[in-house]
């Protein structure tokens, strides 16, 4: 599949396969995180990552900044999104709020999971959390509100615009 292959409002046949792209480590932020898809479908996604040494509060210690949290959570809401309405338009974040309730480290294994429970007009809801892989420990749970069809290029834009 490559950018030429779609254009603003067309499907993509494999969601999978782009999934694996959309959270791949050729992206310098999401190599950090070492995401991998494990679950795509219209009813959500779930994603494993371990956050890397750049994301260090200190170089002491393994804490880990909880930003990296709400990045990984922005991400796959964005990619939910996207599985949710079948389509590649143009999408924004118009609203995030986290609630930190553990403390993340480096080389922590997470799961993450994230589905849009609902959509009024161009206005897509989504919800998510965080979890130690290992204890079942939540980090992180998240809500948001993505505009769907926004002015802006196409993910996948031929011509840019």
């Amino acid at each position: 599949m490559s950018k030429q292959d779609l254009a603003q409002g067309e499907s993509i046949a494999d969601w999978e396969t782009f999934g694996r792209l959309f959270v791949g480590s050729s992206h310098p932020l999401f190599s950090q995180l070492n995401m991998n898809l494990i679950h795509i479908s219209k009813t959500g996604v779930v994603v494993h990552a371990t956050i890397g040494e750049s994301f260090k509060v200190s170089p002491e210690g393994p804490e880990a900044n909880v930003g990296a949290l709400t990045i990984i959570l922005d991400s796959i809401f964005g990619l939910a999104l996207f599985a949710h309405i079948q389509e590649m338009n143009p999408i924004a974040t118009i609203n995030l709020k986290t609630e930190y309730v553990g403390s993340p480290s480096v080389g922590l294994e997470l799961k993450c999971n994230a589905s849009c429970f609902a959509i009024e007009g161009k206005i897509a809801r989504m919800r998510g959390e965080v979890c130690d892989v290992k204890s079942g420990e939540v980090l992180a749970t998240s809500t948001g509100a993505f505009m769907i069809g926004t002015a802006g290029p196409s993910f996948f834009s031929r011509k840019g615009t």
